[in-house]
């Protein structure tokens, strides 16, 4: 009876905690996300960047739990980055390049876990965190070499990824405009994790930072 009593009030004790945090019923939610990314390329005295306008673009779909005062959330979806700069050569021989123009698109498939707080009845600020699964939609390269030579087109023994996995940590808020649709703001920042060759021009800019805004429905 004893052991009994042991097993029964623990687990009595985890029903009622678990109803109280978990009163409300599970949400879905809609996005759609723009905004400018940036990112961190390292000059050397052989090479400097210039990097062009980029930008992120896609939808997600989040799985919203309430608990108390705060939404535990699970966020996937689509989106399309690019990645595109100018290198510029010090050498001088006739040969070799002088200025290379690299662009490169990418579809991703993120995977985030994340937690949003509820401090006024209109703002909702939040964290995320995850992975990004990459896959390469277009790249390209145009070389000017010093003699005057336009070349397009990588040389032949670049080895470029295909798949970059990049880890991911979001913040943001959400103002919430009717009971169904929310202005979404997040800052990011992006690293890959995996490199690759060092024939790989996609090494440079492995760490990506940016802005992205839009609209995000609930489906309740």
């Amino acid at each position: 009876m004893n052991n009994l009593i042991r097993i029964v009030l623990p687990l009595h004790l985890v029903l009622v905690i678990s109803s109280n945090l978990f009163s409300q019923q599970p949400e879905f939610s809609a996005q759609v996300l723009f905004g400018p990314t940036g990112y961190i390329l390292e000059n050397t005295e052989n090479v400097s960047f210039s990097q062009k306008f980029n930008y992120s673009l896609g939808g997600y779909l989040q799985f919203n739990i309430p608990v108390q005062e705060s939404r535990i959330s699970i966020r996937s979806g689509y989106f399309i980055d690019t990645k595109r700069y100018d290198q510029h050569y010090s050498n001088t021989l006739s040969w070799l390049t002088k200025r290379a123009s690299t662009s490169f698109t990418y579809g991703n498939i993120p995977l985030l876990f994340g937690v949003q707080f509820n401090i006024k009845n209109k703002f909702y600020p939040f964290i995320s965190l995850g992975l990004i699964f990459g896959h390469l939609i277009s790249e390209d390269q145009i070389r000017e070499l010093n003699d005057g030579t336009i070349s397009h087109g990588f040389l032949s023994r670049s080895s470029n990824l295909e798949n970059p996995n990049d880890l991911y940590v979001g913040f943001g808020m959400n103002f919430r405009l009717t009971k169904v649709v929310l202005i979404r703001v997040e800052t990011f920042l992006s690293h890959q994790l995996n490199q690759g060759s060092g024939y790989n021009q996609d090494r440079f800019g492995r760490t990506s930072f940016g802005l992205k805004a839009g609209t995000q429905f609930y489906f309740f």
